[in-house]
């Protein structure tokens, strides 16, 4: 929130260079002031404008200006007339305000009603440097005092303005010098003064002033104040002052009197010093030996810690000798237990290639099939042709769905040794790093993650791994909610509760009816109370840092609603395969997909305010949740842990192991997406793609359509010279661009074969570019990307003027890497998006 001024700081200039310096201190004050800068040497409207506005560059200066040349009083008063504060203070153009000034005459001001000013210490610089030490103004004085002589510097003091105007208070244009003291004078007829002892002002006094700047006291400027006051004062102020003034003289002639006494005294102490000094001669003669006695002492003791630090050297380096004897004998057993290792690996290896050999002599086999029915095909009648003509296709069919098969199953062993030495290597490596970052926030106790598990019919020794990797966290501030959905088969009942009575931060429920997963999830959420919540299926498992990840994550993303990390998969056996290393969030993606899935987590009071999980969407349920819970939400505050948190465990008829096995999910998530395409994109559409577990957005095109060329609404941009794609496909494009947000939209670029060859690519933590990879559907998706290729763009009007100012055109690139004018695009303000449903084709 924005603090409303209530002082103003008027600064009288004459165009010195100093003018920037006394501004800058008033922006440095710690109570928020306006600023008023008086043009007192007509600048404004003349050659020298350019000069003063360069001085007052960044201040938020209001300029106050006649186009002429100001007396001194004069300048005042227009910048007293110009205050729109309650208070106010001025500041010659070559003076300074050290940064607490303003708050404590506020302050004083603030402790005393009846005030109408506050003043405090000035410090007084001159010499070539304006650096040295010429005195200071730091005292307080009674009110007769000021009839005297102007005891005030113009910058020292804080004045009531509401009372100075309500009184008709005004700076003399008749005195062009001491129209301050006579300005004081003035103010002291309103109220009394506060003294605020302390210096927090510079005062500069130049070495070449003019006369008018160096007058003495008793000069007719001088008696130009008096004669005016004389009149204007009553005889009761003037014989005040001047008793006033006799008191002090008396008091003066009484302290000479006693500054002679101190002069005799200081004489006979003068007298006597003689035999002082004779005994601080002895004194250090005495001195000198005691420090040759102490010198001996520190030589021997040099020598002893000489002899010590020689001792233990030796024993440093028999520790270190020892350290390196059992590095090596551990180094020898780790080489022995690599050898055994790859020696296993070899094995495994040799396994694989005479199955993949296997799956070749099979698919071999097949094709000779088939090559002879269909010779049998083209010698019979035409009428004969359907049926054996099918059985061929069927054949083919089942030969490429066994293929496929064989190849699946290749793929998912984990004998896969580039993964399993990956596991062995980075991620260990990676582990062993970040844990060290976890150890101080342990003591915090916080966040407590709050872990549901909707059970139903589990297959218990799974459920029993499930429950042991959360036991197994770094991180032990969880607790685990189990809602058991009324499960059938025996003994689970009986062994959720031994789990609960065991373990003490395990809360379970018990259904009396079968609700589903999204009715049992809300279930176990009633149970929670930590202050985020995470999922996990009763048959999965969590890596051993995942909340500790996700603690980490979400203290470095404070202002994040949902957090999700990369997962992998498990066979039946608990080994590990397929891993998938998510991108960053891009809800055009998850529209297409939930690529988010495992693992999940976010703010337990964010749930609850959704509503928990839908009834209605299982098979989707989150993807239903994710779609809410990001709706409306920046992309920066959907944070993703790029860390293999969660293991999917592929059992039988389970979405991981094959889309096939639940239908039902498919339609589900149409529902999930077309249901948060009608809060947040009315107009757009979800369909499914083509033998796929994934969905299509079509977003409406603007009417009118949009104008396509370098003066309309969009320009098409191809660094190889492409043509726009026909209309429907540019369709797409435009479909893009004109939601909000979106600056420039990339193209797919395919080969003869129509396979994608460029496209949206990403960066890894490294900083390293690399194409989207042709899985997890992630090539078939509309989504947010690091980089696009220059080969074919639609760019926003304004992105294009960009374009240009980086030296590119229709057909060239511009002069900066693709990645840097991507990110100045991003820098900018704008979403860079890419889709695979337009696209350029390559020939070469």
């Amino acid at each position: 929130m924005t603090t409303v001024a209530r002082v103003t700081v008027i600064v009288r200039s004459i165009g010195r260079p100093s003018l920037s310096a006394a501004c800058q201190s008033v922006r440095a004050q710690q109570l928020p002031c306006e600023l008023v800068v008086v043009d007192a040497a007509g600048a404004c409207g003349g050659p020298q404008e350019p000069a003063l506005r360069a001085l007052l560059e960044g201040t938020d200066a209001r300029v106050v200006s006649t186009g002429q040349a100001m007396h001194r009083s004069e300048a005042a008063q227009r910048g007293l007339d110009a205050v729109t504060t309650p208070r106010a203070l001025f500041l010659d153009d070559d003076d300074l305000l050290l940064p607490a000034h303003v708050r404590k005459l506020s302050q004083a001001l603030d402790g005393a009603p009846a005030a109408v000013l506050a003043h405090t210490g000035v410090e007084v610089l001159g010499g070539a440097a304006l650096d040295e030490p010429r005195g200071r103004f730091d005292q307080a004085f009674e009110p007769w005092e000021l009839l005297l002589g102007n005891r005030i510097p113009i910058h020292a003091a804080l004045f009531d303005v509401s009372r100075v105007r309500a009184a008709g208070v005004a700076f003399d244009r008749s005195l062009d010098v001491y129209e301050d003291w006579d300005f004081w004078l003035q103010l002291a007829e309103l109220g009394r003064f506060v003294h605020v002892p302390g210096v927090s002002a510079r005062y500069h006094l130049h070495e070449g002033q003019s006369d008018a700047q160096r007058t003495r006291h008793g000069d007719e400027p001088y008696w130009r104040v008096w004669r005016k006051w004389w009149s204007r004062a009553s005889p009761a102020w003037w014989n005040e002052a001047l008793l006033q003034r006799e008191v002090a003289m008396g008091l003066r002639a009484e302290l000479g009197g006693e500054c002679a006494r101190h002069e005799a005294t200081t004489r006979q102490l003068q007298a006597s010093q003689g035999d002082v000094q004779a005994l601080q001669v002895e004194r250090q003669a005495l001195q000198a030996d005691l420090q040759q006695a102490h010198h001996r002492q520190q030589s021997l003791q040099a020598e002893l810690d000489a002899v010590r630090a020689e001792r233990d050297l030796r024993q440093q380096q028999l520790e270190q000798t020892q350290h390196a004897l059992d590095h090596a004998r551990q180094a020898l057993v780790a080489e022995r237990e690599h050898v055994a290792g790859l020696e296993e690996r070899a094995r495994a290896d040799a396994q694989t290639m005479q199955l993949l050999r296997s799956v070749h002599a099979m698919a071999d086999v097949e094709a000779r099939r088939v090559s002879e029915d269909l010779q049998l095909l083209q010698a019979s009648a035409s009428w004969q042709l359907t049926r054996p003509l099918r059985a061929a296709e069927g054949k083919l069919r089942g030969a490429r769905r066994r293929i496929g098969v064989w190849r699946r199953r290749l793929g998912w062993t984990p004998g896969s040794a580039a993964y399993r030495q990956w596991i062995e290597t980075v991620e260990a490596a990676q582990v062993a790093q970040r844990r060290s970052l976890v150890t101080p926030l342990l003591a915090r106790g916080s966040p407590l993650f709050s872990v549901l598990m909707p059970v139903f019919n589990p297959h218990l020794p799974w459920l029993d791994e499930a429950i042991a990797s959360l036991q197994a966290q770094s991180w032990p501030h969880w607790q685990l909610c189990i809602a058991d959905d009324a499960s059938t088969a025996p003994g689970v009942r009986e062994h959720l509760r031994g789990w609960a009575a065991r373990e003490p931060r395990i809360a379970l429920v018990e259904r009396g009816v079968n609700g589903h997963i999204a009715q049992a999830t809300n279930d176990a959420l009633a149970l929670a109370h930590g202050d985020w919540v995470c999922f996990l299926d009763q048959d999965d498992r969590l890596a051993a840092d995942a909340l500790a990840e996700m603690a980490l994550a979400r203290l470095s993303h404070p202002g994040a609603v949902l957090l999700y990390s990369d997962e992998d998969k498990l066979d039946a056996q608990g080994r590990r395969f397929e891993p998938h290393l998510k991108p960053a969030f891009s809800v055009e993606r998850l529209r297409g997909q939930n690529f988010v899935n495992h693992a999940l987590a976010l703010p337990r009071e964010r749930l609850l305010a959704l509503g928990g999980l839908r009834a209605g969407f299982d098979g989707a349920q989150d993807h239903d949740l994710v779609l809410r819970a990001t709706e409306g939400v920046a992309r920066e505050h959907v944070a993703h842990v790029p860390r293999i948190l969660y293991h999917w465990r592929c059992a039988p008829q389970s979405t991981a192991q094959a889309e096939a096995a639940k239908p039902y999910a498919l339609q589900a998530a149409w529902r999930a997406v077309t249901d948060s395409l009608q809060r947040v994109e009315p107009g757009a559409q979800a369909e499914g793609l083509p033998n796929r577990y994934w969905l299509r957005v079509r977003y409406p095109l603007p009417a009118p359509r949009p104008a396509l060329g370098p003066d309309g609404d969009a320009c098409w941009i191809s660094a190889e010279g492409h043509a726009p794609p026909p209309r429907l496909q540019l369709d797409e494009l435009f479909s893009l661009l004109s939601r909000p947000g979106i600056g420039m939209v990339g193209v797919a670029v395919r080969d003869t074969r129509g396979r994608i060859v460029d496209g949206a690519r990403f960066r890894d933590g490294e900083g390293h570019e690399h194409l989207v990879p042709d899985a997890f559907g992630q090539r078939l998706m509309v989504q947010d990307a690091d980089v696009l290729p220059a080969a074919g763009l639609l760019l926003h009007r304004e992105v294009w003027l960009m374009w240009l100012q980086a030296g590119g055109d229709a057909g060239r690139a511009p002069a900066i890497p693709m990645a840097a004018f991507c990110d100045r695009v991003r820098a900018a303000g704008w979403r860079v998006l890419w889709t695979p449903f337009a696209a350029v084709r390559r020939t070469g």
